[in-house]
């Protein structure tokens, strides 16, 4: 009697419900993966990955990619946007330019000023010189928040002082002559104020598998998986 060869059956498409042709596997788990993709960029970085995709490799993977998004949202995005408006806006005699025409990117920094000057007169004169110092405050509080977000509560303030001191350090030393520049006692609120939104803004959690049995991701449960408030 001959013998049957073992025949599997196909997956279907998550998408049309239509089945797939062996060679269509490879094509679906790509599919599937830009479609968690998308549902992570709607849900503002918040989404669990579906139960399709379930396994340790998506936990991972999703454990990356929120902390990648933390990075670029509390550090990486508050830094640009503060450059930007000096790059910009601020007055070409400043010391950053020459950092620029000795990496031989002047011509393409004054086409892009150029370019940028006509928004000038309608930008706040507090946006220009006083928002960068209040964006440069809050990527570097949130960076010392997320970094020592294992650590206890009072080392936490200590470097989240620090970080505090350099800023209005820095406006007290010009008003004593003793670092170039101009005080202004606006620069110290915006400080302050950054200050205050990092501490406030940047979250707070981290990942403690031991606190919490290991459960699947897309498994009911309360809270998300691993996360513990502190």
């Amino acid at each position: 009697m001959p013998v049957r060869p073992r025949t599997t059956p196909n997956p279907t498409c998550f998408w049309t419900g239509c089945p797939l042709f062996p060679h269509s596997r490879r094509r679906a788990r790509l599919s599937l993966a830009i479609r968690d993709a998308m549902i992570y960029i709607v849900q503002g970085c918040d989404f669990q990955p579906s139960m399709l995709a379930n396994g340790p490799r998506w936990e991972r993977l999703h454990r990356s990619w929120r902390r990648i998004s933390r990075v670029v949202l509390h550090i990486i995005l508050p830094l640009g946007v503060g450059s930007l408006i000096y790059i910009l806006w601020r007055t070409p005699t400043l010391r950053v330019f020459r950092w620029f025409d000795t990496l031989g990117l002047g011509s393409e920094i004054f086409r892009l000023r150029q370019s940028f000057a006509p928004y000038r007169a309608v930008v706040p004169r507090w946006v220009l010189f006083s928002l960068p110092a209040a964006l440069w405050m809050y990527a570097m509080a949130a960076w010392f928040q997320m970094a020592l977000s294992r650590s206890d509560r009072r080392t936490r303030w200590i470097w989240l002082s620090i970080a505090l001191s350099l800023g209005v350090g820095s406006e007290l030393g010009q008003l004593w002559r003793v670092v170039p520049g101009t005080f202004d006692g606006r620069d110290v609120a915006f400080y302050l104020a950054g200050w205050i939104a990092a501490i406030v803004c940047t979250p707070k959690r981290e990942i403690h598998n031991e606190t919490q049995p290991h459960l699947p991701i897309g498994a009911c449960s309360d809270a998300p998986i691993g996360w513990r408030e502190r």
